[in-house]
């Protein structure tokens, strides 16, 4: 049953503290700018130059207005408050959007262990949706990460031990995704996309196949790797390749190769 009291509330503080220093500054810049403007009236109607004073006027207070309100209300839209709960999460006041189906990558920071550029999630419609990350403090998404892995880790080793093949979807690393357009993004990274499959008793990566009995398979830093009996290195799949439900294929892969 979902829980009607959020577990976690996660705000953009960074963005919040940015939005109050622009309100704050942009409006005693407006008070004073306006004051200052209607002192100066008087010596303007003298010289007949009202004309030109007033377009200034108008051209400064219309931008103070949009630094100081306009812009914190389109960072406010742009960095939504979250609301994370044991089966599910919120953006905003939206619907509650349950780990147990959710389909999500992470846009990783190169260079950075658990510090992503944006989390990409699919919706109620089935439609991809963006969280820019980056105004979140850097801890924001572990309860997230732990809470969806709690929901789904379950019923997925039930799955496997039954015989069945979870399947998760990964980018080329070698294709470029990168596009000013999400839609254009999206089928790039559809024309790019692979297939990584798991049983009980294996692991393949765009079909090819590695045995936990006969290969050492881990997730370390955010990447996956799989070295064979020796040791040697074989695969690497960095954060870059994108790979969706991410935390969840950690986890299996960790116990199955414990298993093994």
């Amino acid at each position: 049953m979902i829980n009607e009291k959020p577990k976690k509330l996660v705000r953009p503080l960074k963005i919040m503290f940015l939005n109050l220093i622009l309100v704050s500054v942009c409006s005693f810049l407006l008070v004073s700018f306006i004051l200052f403007a209607l002192k100066q009236y008087k010596v303007v109607t003298e010289l007949g130059t009202t004309g030109p004073f007033i377009l200034i006027v108008i051209c400064v207070i219309l931008l103070l207005a949009f630094f100081g309100y306009l812009m914190p209300y389109f960072f406010w839209r742009l960095y939504p408050s979250l609301y994370f709960y044991d089966d599910g999460f919120r953006v905003n006041k939206g619907p509650l959007l349950s780990y147990q189906n959710l389909e999500y990558f992470f846009g990783p920071v190169k260079g950075q262990v658990n510090r992503f550029m944006f989390v990409w999630y699919k919706d109620e419609d089935g439609e991809w949706q963006k969280i820019p990350a980056m105004g979140y403090s850097r801890r924001s998404f572990d309860g997230f990460q732990q809470d969806f892995v709690e929901a789904t880790y379950p019923e997925a080793m039930e799955a496997l031990a039954a015989g069945q093949e979870l399947k998760f979807r990964f980018k080329d690393p070698k294709k470029n995704i990168n596009s000013l357009s999400k839609k254009r993004m999206f089928e790039k990274l559809e024309l790019a996309a692979m297939t990584i499959k798991l049983t009980k008793d294996s692991i393949s990566v765009d079909d090819e196949v590695y045995d936990f009995d006969q290969y050492q398979v881990g997730y370390e830093l955010g990447c996956l790797k799989i070295w064979d009996k020796t040791g040697k290195l074989i695969l690497f799949l960095s954060n870059q390749a994108l790979i969706h439900r991410v935390n969840l294929l950690a986890a299996l892969v960790i116990s199955l190769g414990e298993q093994s």
